[in-house]
């Protein structure tokens, strides 16, 4: 979470590292902790055997903890239960994955047009009054995997590494990048359906709906209509995100210093 660094009068502080936690209140704290140790005499937080005799304002609470440091040159070092967890969480977060379909301006123009075009076909109604609940959430499984597969082959968002060393770092940034476009991409469904689902409403109407089913409509159909829609304009959105350059990928998937990591490891590659 955080080091020390007292000769130097240098504190470093990972935001990722914080996960999902409240960042405000969390940072705040470990912040102050070291800003304490850093502007207090030694002599006032140690014991005889040297280690400090009351926690700090931070490590007062069971989720933070000051651990020994292997660099002789960190003299306090704080560290958090389930770490790898937060790191993988604060990973995603600082990638904002929420915003992954507005920045791929090619893949939400194939998304929406071929919405559009399944809300306005009557034999695209009929077909989805014949398929179940079952194979419709199927169709929501495996439109988000084409989707997350495509971004990842196309646009080589996954990372390899022949260093032994390298290679838990490389798994916990392949590890964010398919969460993240898992988390993107299930969010730009949810916007795309209520998307479908308002316009279906406003565009079609229900004489025209029940003469075409040759049923009474209810507001199942037309959710279903919206969720059918919604799988088919992500495999769209799909297919549309390969006219998109590989820097505007990175730059809709993950964040600047993210992007900066990125290109420096290619750079050095």
């Amino acid at each position: 979470m955080a080091d020390l660094l007292r000769t130097e009068r240098v504190a470093l502080v990972s935001l990722p590292a914080f996960g999902a936690l409240p960042l405000r209140k969390h940072v705040g704290a470990v912040a102050a902790e070291l800003t304490q140790e850093l502007t207090e005499p030694p002599e006032r937080h140690r014991g005889k055997e040297g280690e400090r005799q009351e926690p700090g304002f931070a490590t007062k609470s069971r989720r933070f903890h000051r651990v020994h440091s292997p660099n002789p040159d960190v003299t306090v070092r704080i560290t958090a239960s389930y770490a790898s967890l937060q790191l993988l969480l604060g990973l995603v977060r600082a990638n904002q994955p929420w915003r992954l379909l507005a920045g791929l301006k090619g893949a939400l123009a194939a998304a929406l047009a071929t919405s559009a075009y399944v809300l306005i076909s009557p034999s695209a109604w009929q077909f989805v009054d014949q398929v179940s609940g079952i194979k419709l959430a199927l169709m929501t499984v495996f439109a988000t995997a084409i989707m997350v597969t495509w971004l990842i082959t196309a646009h080589n968002l996954w990372e390899r590494s022949t260093d032994p060393v390298e290679r838990s770092r490389v798994r916990l940034f392949n590890a964010s990048t398919l969460i993240t476009l898992l988390f993107g991409v299930g969010c730009s469904y949810i916007l795309l359906f209520a998307v479908s689902l308002l316009a279906e409403v406003f565009l079609i109407d229900p004489g025209f709906l029940e003469k075409t089913l040759g049923r009474p409509v209810t507001l199942d159909v037309y959710l279903e209509i919206a969720w059918f829609a919604s799988s088919v304009s992500v495999l769209a959105g799909a297919v549309g995100s390969n006219f998109e350059d590989e820097s505007t990928v990175h730059r809709a998937a993950y964040s600047r210093r993210e992007r900066e990591r990125r290109q420096a490891r290619r750079n050095s590659g």
